[in-house]
């Protein structure tokens, strides 16, 4: 299966219509564009950037959102969890609908690792402990 695909199969897990990959981004600059994760594919080395293509306007609350997400994952990679939580509960209105998944997703991935970590510092989201929402995760485990 080829990163396209891999990819692809995240707009589920992260419920927004398109993903591209950080390459795809700065080639199509011009375009709205709100980070969303980062994450480890199989048979690549170094962790592939997550971005979603902003269908609605690209107006200052969409410019508020990407501020919100960027401060959030920046707090989320560093173990800042309380602080990632803080941000994304004081900007849940910048998310609106066509972020709600992402929203939840995120919650959801944080108040998990601030309650029950795994022993190796990240939190398990099912039963198959897939490994959604953190650096290391691999794609082979997104599509259920």
């Amino acid at each position: 299966m080829n990163l396209a695909s891999r990819v692809e199969q995240l707009t589920k897990v992260y419920g927004v219509e398109i993903i591209v990959t950080e390459d795809t981004k700065l080639a199509a600059e011009t375009l709205p564009f709100v980070e969303i994760d980062r994450v480890t594919v199989r048979g690549r080395q170094a962790a592939v950037g997550l971005f979603a293509l902003h269908t609605g306007g690209k107006d200052e609350n969409f410019t508020r959102l990407q501020q919100a997400q960027t401060e959030m994952l920046a707090a989320y990679r560093t173990g800042s969890f309380a602080r990632a939580l803080d941000i994304l509960e004081a900007n849940a209105g910048l998310y609106g609908q066509a972020y709600a998944q992402l929203y939840s997703y995120y919650i959801n991935i944080i108040k998990n690792l601030m309650t029950d970590p795994n022993p190796n510092g990240r939190a398990s989201t099912n039963s198959d402990e897939r490994q959604a929402g953190c650096q290391e995760w691999s794609l082979r485990n997104c599509a259920r």
